[in-house]
């Protein structure tokens, strides 16, 4: 009975002393689970403040994205203008350019036609005759015997050149000489006169200058109709049925030749070439 209840108190006294560290264990984990739980959540505070700030860090970053995008459109919108307004200011300055050149243009003609009227006053020789709203200016008595009939073809024959805007057909008491031979006339392609030399014996010479104006007023002016000639041209040429040798000096040349040659019948021209100066006269008319 003694030993028995010896060995009862040792088992109780183990038992206590199992319980109290049992106590002490779980008491611990309790207190080291709390300490951590608080550890977790402060993080997960500082966490959650963070994606605060990088929340409101994009949302800055967002605005000023857009506020940029607004901005470099407005740049964009003002560029475009910009651009206009110095087109606008480069067409005006071309048509202030054209303008210009119109008035010194028109001035030399003036200047042209006061100097005829000089000489008309000085020598007292020149001849002035008028035909449609153009002048016609012959240097002398001789001349005038020798040239007009060539003039009074061009009058007769029913067109009216003068709405080309040639201001004057001056004939000549003088023969212009080159190396390549003597000139029967020229034009002027800046100011549209015409001057027919002394030497000159022919209609066709008179029609090959009115020519030229025909071809800078309807052609070179309208790249469309130029285009028309200069396959016509090139079909003519390359099958040898021009009118003249000169005809085929080059486009220009070989216009003004063949209108010479429809207008008087010089030799039998090809069909297409009359067909085409048909078309050509009733733009004139």
């Amino acid at each position: 009975m003694g030993e028995d209840g010896g060995s009862q108190g040792v088992s109780k006294l183990w038992f206590f002393i199992v319980l109290i560290a049992a106590i002490i264990v779980v008491s611990y984990l309790v207190y080291d689970n709390l300490q951590k739980k608080e550890i977790i959540i402060k993080q997960s505070e500082e966490i959650q403040e963070k994606t605060d700030l990088l929340q409101t860090a994009n949302n800055n970053i967002n605005f000023l994205n857009t506020t940029l995008a607004e901005r470099n459109k407005k740049i964009s919108e003002l560029t475009s203008t910009v651009t206009e307004k110095e087109s606008e200011i480069i067409r005006s300055t071309q048509k202030i350019t054209e303008l210009e050149q119109i008035t010194a243009s028109k001035q030399k003609q003036i200047e042209d036609l006061k100097e005829a009227q000089s000489r008309l006053k000085d020598e007292g020789k020149i001849i002035v005759d008028i035909y449609k709203n153009t002048l016609v200016l012959y240097d002398d008595p001789d001349i005038y015997a020798a040239q007009y009939k060539f003039m009074d073809v061009v009058k007769e024959d029913g067109m009216d050149y003068s709405k080309l805007g040639i201001p004057f057909i001056y004939f000549r008491d003088e023969s212009k000489k080159t190396e390549d031979g003597v000139i029967l006339g020229t034009y002027s392609s800046l100011y549209d006169y015409i001057y027919i030399y002394k030497d000159n014996n022919d209609t066709r010479t008179l029609y090959h200058e009115i020519a030229h104006i025909i071809y800078k007023k309807l052609f070179l002016e309208v790249k469309s109709n130029l285009a028309i000639w200069q396959d016509l041209y090139t079909q003519l040429k390359e099958a040898d049925s021009l009118s003249t040798s000169y005809s085929y000096t080059d486009e220009i040349e070989g216009f003004a030749e063949e209108y010479s040659v429809y207008k008087t019948d010089y030799k039998e021209q090809h069909p297409t070439l009359v067909d085409f100066f048909e078309d050509v006269e009733s733009k004139i008319r």
